[in-house]
Order: structure tokens, then sequence, then C-alpha cells
């Protein structure tokens, strides 16, 4: 009777098979955290977050190429005309908090095909539109909805495929913006060249057939905690609960704090870059590659942050720490660049460090407030961000016409930059042991599924 007894329990593992709907499992595996199974179409959905990143981030980050043509194409002022690509850039990120809740509510999916339809709609309408004040809808306010939703959903559904490579994946999907500053500009600035406005807006607009189908592949993937997909609905009363909730946890709001003060600080020296080499007697065409070599190496620094915090996920905060003290003494040094050739040595030390920060960014967000709430947290990170992100470029301009020097703007980056740092020491004494325990007590749930798996963990 005894060899029965022991013989059950496995023949009860290969009948009692909970139904899966997706790609991705989430079942108790050695070396797994959060319980996600990786599997081939976890790097498709990686893959397809990198194409939507590429095409919107790019678009984005090409503003400056619409404005010109907006001010040849309606001849109205600069300041109105300004007011077109800043409301798209400025809205991508305000509208994430609505965006979190609609992928909470709807799914990522859902989502993200919004998205593809919402900035190709706006694109449409922006090639044919007869005045300026239209724009700021179509272009302004609906593509930049677009955008965040987007952005949004390519984010959000890389922890739900990811657990062990998180870190990694969130690189490779997060590479797509500055590629697409390179792939993206440099097809506008053609295109606008050859074609002219409108054929380059429609284009634009058929390339969101790309979101579209980027979209698609965000299938829903089940969770033991319910046998129900993430795709389904969430009660709004349920979701509304949470949204504050998160600022309960004050290493969370100690991380925002660190964050909120540092973006200005990141800013300046991209404002004030190209008119330093100038004045250094850097002609305007070498001086534009210097931004050209922010963007390589924040691309190629990306993918091996996102690997090393994989390798060291406890060294995350210390990574991103080091990584603000050394850009703090690159801004400290550069206005005693001279040549050509220490500015592009600046130029790639910023570039690496930027790459660091957007790469630990969200895996770090992710380690403090857990699984739960992180598309609350990615929310109101982004949201909150966003008032820095738009008042840098005017901070960067005031210092300079207060002081009459670009040298103190970069002095003032660097301090910023070093106080940041100091502020984020407090994360460092619990950080591994929430990590810890999160894993803990995934697998404290993911033993209740049956009797029968808790027999085996035993």
């Amino acid at each position: 009777m005894a060899p029965n007894s022991e013989s059950d329990p496995l023949q009860d593992v290969e009948i009692v098979e909970p139904a899966v709907e997706g790609p991705s499992q989430v079942l108790l595996e050695k070396g797994s955290e959060a319980g996600v199974v990786e599997s081939s179409w976890s790097w498709l959905v990686c893959f397809a977050a990198f194409v939507i990143l590429l095409i919107i981030g790019g678009i984005n980050n090409s503003s400056a190429l619409v404005y010109t043509q907006l001010l040849e194409r309606y001849n109205k002022d600069r300041s109105d005309t300004a007011w077109v690509t800043s409301l798209a850039s400025s809205l991508a990120h305000t509208f994430s908090i609505l965006a979190t809740y609609l992928c909470q509510a709807f799914g990522c999916r859902r989502i993200a095909l919004a998205s593809g339809v919402l900035c190709a709609s706006a694109l449409v309408c922006s090639a044919y539109s007869p005045s300026l004040k239209l724009l700021y809808l179509s272009y302004g306010v609906v593509f930049g909805l677009g955008s965040c939703l987007g952005l949004i959903s390519s984010l959000l559904v890389i922890p739900q495929y990811f657990g062990q490579r998180l870190g990694l994946a969130v690189a490779l999907s997060q590479l797509g913006s500055p590629v697409g500053v390179l792939v993206i500009s440099s097809l506008m600035r053609y295109l606008f060249r050859t074609v002219g406005y409108r054929v380059t807006m429609v284009a634009l607009a058929c390339a969101q057939l790309l979101v579209v189908a980027g979209g698609i592949t965000f299938r829903p993937v089940s969770t033991l905690e319910s046998d129900k997909t993430i795709e389904q609905p969430v009660k709004p009363k349920a979701t509304r609960s949470r949204t504050m909730s998160v600022f309960k946890n004050m290493r969370f709001v100690i991380w925002l704090f660190s964050l909120f003060i540092f973006i200005p600080a990141l800013l300046i020296p991209v404002v004030h870059l190209i008119r330093l080499a100038q004045d250094r007697g850097v002609s305007v065409y070498n001086s534009s590659f210097l931004l050209y070599f922010i963007a390589i190496t924040s691309a190629v620094t990306r993918p091996i942050m996102g690997r090393l915090s994989d390798w060291c996920p406890s060294g995350r905060v210390l990574i991103i720490q080091v990584a603000l003290i050394l850009m703090s003494l690159a801004n400290i040094l550069v206005p005693q660049a001279a040549s050509f050739a220490s500015l592009s040595v600046y130029a790639c030390a910023y570039g690496t460090f930027d790459g660091c920060l957007w790469t630990m960014m969200y895996t770090i967000t992710f380690d403090i407030v857990g699984k739960d709430q992180f598309p609350t947290a990615v929310g109101w990170l982004l949201f909150l961000i966003s008032f820095p992100e738009v008042a840098g470029p005017p901070l960067a301009g005031w210092i300079f016409d207060v002081s009459k020097s670009y040298s103190v703007a970069f002095y003032i980056s660097g301090g910023i930059m070093t106080f940041s740092a100091v502020v984020m020491l407090p994360l460092h004494s619990k950080l591994a042991c929430l990590r810890e325990n999160g894993a803990i007590q995934e697998k404290e749930q993911i033993l209740e599924i049956s009797p029968v798996s808790r027999d085996l963990a035993s």
C-alpha cells in the first residue's frame, strides 16, 4: 500500500493541470522571479514594445523638425507655433495616470491598439489641417494622448512576461526611444525635403500600423491568484482605491522626490551643450554631432545596464547613485573643455549616464512598490516628472540670463545631481529585503494552487 500512496501525488500532477491562456504561464519554477516563465513569446512582446517606442518616441523626439515645417507652412508667431509640439510632448507624460488606469481596466493589448488608431488619426488630420489652431487639438492633444497610451502600455506589459530577466527586457524595450531619434528623425528630414509636409505626415500615420501590429502581440497572461486573465476589466472603484495608496510607501516617495529634483538638472546640459561648443570655436555642423553621440551611447548603454541590474538586483540603487556622482563630476569639468574632442568625450559620458538612468528608473520602481502597485506607481512617476521636464529648458535659460555664463548652469546641474544621489541613501536599507519578501509572497501564493503542489513543495 505504501508504494501506491507515494505514487498517487505524481499521478495527480500529470492529471491536474490548470488551464492557462496566453503564451506565458505563472508557475513555481526555480530561478524564476515573480513566478513568471519567460518564453519565446516574451521576447516577441519585448521586440513589439521596442518597435512601438521606436515609432512613437522617434516622432515625439523629432518635434523640432515638425516645428520648423509648421513655421514655414502656417507663417505664424514662433511662440504660437511652438505650442503644437510642446503640447504633444508634455501630454505624452501628463496623461500617464489615465493611461495606467485604462491599462488596468481594459488590458495593455486594447490600449496599445487604441494608441495606434489615435496616433494615425491625429497625424492624418494634422496633414490636412487648414489652420494652426486645429493642430492644437489634432497633433497637440490627440497625438499626445495616443503617444501616452502607447508608451505606458509598452512599459506595463513587460513585467507581465518577464521575471528573472526583467531588467534586460525593460532596457531592450526602452532602447526604442534613442534608436527612434536616429532612425525616425533621419527619415522625417529626408521626407520633408523630398515630398513635403503633407505626404510626410500621412507616411507617419501609415507607420502606426506597426504600433497596431505590436499591440496585437500583447496577449493576455494568466495568473494563479485568480483564474482570470489580466485583460478582464478591473472594477473602477477598486482601481481608484489603490491610486493614492502608493504614496503610503515612504521609499517610493523618497525615490519620486529624488527624480523630481534631478530631472531639471538632467536637461540643463542638453540645452546649453551646443551653444557651449560654438562658444569654444566648434563649427555649427560639428557641434550638432554632440547630440548624436549622446543618443548613440545612451542606446548602447541601456542593454548593458539592464543585464548588469539582473546580475546584481540589490545594487540597482547604488549603480544609479554612482552614475549620478560621475555625471555631476563631468558637468563640473565640462566648462573647462576647449576642443571638439573633449566635448565629444563629455557627450559620450553624458549618454552613458542617461542610458543608465532610464534603464534603472523603472526596475527600481518595480523593486520598491512590487508588481501589484507598479502600474499606479509608474503613472504617478511619469505624471509628476513631466512638470520638471517642462521646467528644465526655461530654468536653463533663466540661469544663463542671470549669470551670463554657461559654466554656472553646468555647476548648478552637477550640484543638484549630487544632492539627488544623497537623497537616495535611505533606499539602500530595505530594498533588498523588499525584493526577497516579494518573492516569498509570490511563492506562497503559487503554493496555494492545490494540495498536490503544496505536498511537492514540502
